[in-house]
């Protein structure tokens, strides 16, 4: 499958760049999940919301900035401390 990744990759460089980038989204929405046990309700909440340690912006729109990376540190800090929900959310 490598190969075909490849050619595809030397054909249309687009195209490997948005499936990866839609992979990456998909990864952040299951670490979103995973922490609220696979409430879809809360995930969908805590991407619309407002965070203050994402300097008060909301990780769907951190996202739409391209500023994937900073997103998945603070939520890989929030999995492990296990304080992804906004206070009173949980």
């Amino acid at each position: 499958m490598r190969r075909t990744r490849q050619i595809e990759t030397r054909v249309r460089p687009g195209r490997g760049r948005v499936r990866q980038r839609l992979e990456e989204i998909g990864d952040t929405m299951n670490l979103v999940a995973q922490v609220f046990d696979g409430d879809v309700e809360k995930a969908v909440a805590w991407f619309q919301t407002r965070n203050p340690l994402l300097g008060g912006v909301a990780p769907r729109d951190m996202i739409r900035l391209g500023r994937y990376e900073r997103l998945r540190k603070v939520i890989g800090t929030m999995t492990e401390q296990r304080t992804l929900a906004p206070p009173g959310a949980r």
